[in-house]
This record gives C-alpha cells, sequence and structure tokens, in this order.
C-alpha cells in the first residue's frame, strides 16, 4: 500500500503504484488507525452491476504521464503553472 493522504476527518487516498502504472485509490481510516481502500461494484448498465467488486481508483498511467496529469489538476486547482511542459 502506498502513503495516506487525509482529506477530511477520516478519509483520503493513497498514491500507489503496480507493475510500473500509478493510480489514486479512494480511501479511509479505521477506528483502529488502520488505512483502508475503498471498494466498489461498477454499474453495467441500468440497475446493472458487474459481480466482483474493485478499489475506487484514478489509474494516471506510468510515471511520467502521472506526473504531467498530477501537474494538470494542481494547475487548474491553483492557476499556477508548476511546469514548463507536460508529458502528454
Amino acid at each position: 500500500m502506498g502513503e495516506f493522504v487525509r482529506t477530511s476527518e477520516k478519509g483520503g487516498f493513497e498514491v500507489q503504484e503496480y507493475n510500473g502504472k500509478w493510480s489514486l485509490c479512494s480511501a479511509w481510516e479505521g477506528k483502529d488507525g488502520t488505512v483502508r481502500v475503498n471498494w466498489g461494484k461498477r454499474q453495467n448498465g441500468k440497475d446493472q452491476y458487474a459481480e466482483k467488486a474493485t478499489p475506487i481508483k484514478v489509474d494516471l498511467g506510468d510515471k511520467e504521464a502521472a506526473e504531467g496529469a498530477l501537474l494538470s489538476a494542481l494547475k487548474q486547482i491553483t492557476g499556477k503553472d508548476f511546469s514548463e511542459s507536460t508529458p502528454f
């Protein structure tokens, strides 16, 4: 598991890397202090859901693409340009 970034009293996200791909996973902290990733079933259509639950996450791609996506998000939030060029 990655490092937990708190965004509310008990909620936040984890930055995770798996097979060279980076993602932000929705997570929460339990009463015992353990951080757990939120899971859910994808909706396949009206009133139809996948059989298996998967982590609720935002896929960012490889390291270079993840950096560009996060810099772009920072620019939208702050209005500041943190990079001269984005990798995509």
